[in-house]
C-alpha cells in the first residue's frame, strides 16, 4: 500500500490592499508611509520583513527598494498599522514637473535668489509617485499604488500632469476615466517616456474629483491605475503637480 506524505501547512502572511497604503509629508524632508495589515487566517502569521519599493509617477515603471520594516507575528484576526518614515530624497522623483519638486530643487531655487514663498511651496508639496509593497516571504503578492493626491487646480482652467507611461503603445491600452461629464481628461501628448495628461476641470470652485489613467498590458490583461485627485479652487492653484496652460 503506497504511503502518503502530509506536507506541513505554510504559515499565512498578513493581507493588505491598495487602499491600505497611504502616505503624507512630515515636515519638509520626510514622508510617512502607513500600511494597514490584517491576519484573516485562523493561524498566526510568520515573522518577516515588509519591503517597500519606489518609482516615479507612472505605470509599468521599474521599482527600486527604499526601506524594509521588520514585522513580528500577527495573531488570528489581528489588525495592525505599520508606519515608517523615509527621506524624500530617498524616494523616486515625481514625474510631474520632476525638475521642480522637492527639497533639492528648493535648495537650487534658494541659491538662485527665488522668492521665499515659491521655495516654501516646493518644500511643502506632497510627494507623488509609485509604491510597491510586499512581504519578503511572498514577493509574488506585491501590491502597487500609483498616486498624485490633493492637486489644487484653478476652476475652469485646463491643467496638465506629466506621467511616465509605456513607450510601446502597441502593446498597451491607455484609458482616462473621469467621475462625470463636468470633468474631461485625455492623454494629449507623448514625450517618450513621458506623457502629458490634459485635464479640464469645471468652472465651479470647491469641487473634488478622482481622475484615473488606466494602462493595460495587452499580453496578459494586467491593468495599472494611476490615480490623480484634484480640487478646484478660486485663483491660482498652489500644487506643483500641475501646469497652468490657460482657461
Amino acid at each position: 500500500m503506497p504511503s502518503s506524505l502530509v506536507l506541513p501547512r505554510t504559515a499565512p502572511a498578513p493581507t493588505f490592499t491598495r487602499s491600505s497604503i497611504r502616505w503624507r509629508s512630515v515636515g519638509r524632508d520626510t514622508v510617512e508611509i502607513e500600511i494597514d495589515l490584517e491576519n484573516s487566517d485562523s493561524e498566526p502569521t510568520a515573522p518577516g520583513d515588509l519591503v517597500i519599493e519606489t518609482a516615479g509617477l507612472g505605470a509599468f515603471v521599474p521599482f527600486r527598494p527604499v526601506t524594509r520594516v521588520a514585522l513580528g507575528s500577527l495573531e488570528p484576526g489581528e489588525r495592525r498599522v505599520v508606519r515608517t518614515r523615509v527621506l524624500r530624497t530617498a524616494l523616486a522623483a515625481p514625474s510631474a514637473l520632476s525638475t521642480e519638486f522637492g527639497p533639492m530643487m528648493a535648495d537650487v531655487l534658494r541659491q538662485m535668489g527665488e522668492r521665499p514663498d515659491l521655495i516654501d511651496l516646493v518644500s511643502r508639496s506632497e510627494w507623488a509617485g509609485n509604491l510597491n509593497v510586499y512581504f519578503d516571504r511572498s514577493p509574488a503578492r506585491a501590491v502597487e499604488v500609483h498616486r498624485a493626491l490633493g492637486l489644487r487646480v484653478t476652476a475652469g482652467a485646463a491643467v496638465a500632469v506629466m506621467v511616465d507611461l509605456p513607450c510601446d503603445r502597441g502593446s498597451y491600452d491607455v484609458a482616462v476615466r473621469v467621475p462625470d461629464a463636468d470633468w474631461s481628461a485625455q492623454v494629449a501628448s507623448v514625450f517618450n517616456p513621458m506623457s502629458l495628461v490634459l485635464i479640464q476641470p469645471p468652472s465651479i470652485p470647491g469641487l473634488s474629483a478622482s481622475v484615473t489613467v488606466e494602462v493595460t498590458r495587452r499580453s496578459d490583461g494586467f491593468m495599472v491605475p494611476v490615480e490623480l485627485t484634484l480640487e478646484t479652487v478660486e485663483g491660482k492653484g498652489d500644487t506643483l503637480g500641475c501646469i497652468d496652460i490657460g482657461p
